[in-house]
């Protein structure tokens, strides 16, 4: 039986990963701390990973691809993943300044696709 997880979360452990990915001026902003995004008002009070979901020596779940793809897909025998963008990193809809909401989409696009599928082929897209 084919097992496909289609609702994988991934986010990144730190805004410098991103932050390789923007031009200037996005980049040295960025690096200042105008990393300016709207934040879901109801949160989870518990979280919203598996406390067993983070790798060791990590403080959040979905910023290994390594860990996920042996702690995921092995652990499970599943043969594909849908990666999730984490919304609450982006919500890139909610930014005021259209210029800092494209840049921010391109350079995490960029991220995703170095960072993610590259590390393992049954991680996919969405």
């Amino acid at each position: 039986m084919n097992k496909i997880d289609c609702d994988v979360h991934v986010r990144w452990s730190s805004t410098e990963e991103i932050s390789r990915y923007l031009d200037e001026p996005w980049k040295s902003r960025m690096e200042r701390g105008y990393i300016s995004y709207a934040h879901n008002g109801y949160p989870n009070p518990d979280g919203s990973y598996k406390l067993d979901s983070i790798p060791p020596g990590k403080r959040s779940a979905g910023t290994d691809p390594a860990y996920t793809a042996s702690d995921l897909l092995d652990r499970y025998e599943i043969e594909k993943a849908i990666l999730i963008g984490e919304s609450s990193h982006l919500a890139i809809s909610n930014l005021a300044n259209a210029d800092w909401a494209a840049a921010l989409a391109s350079a995490y696009n960029h991220w995703f696709i170095d960072r993610w599928f590259q590390a393992d082929a049954r991680f996919y897209g969405s």
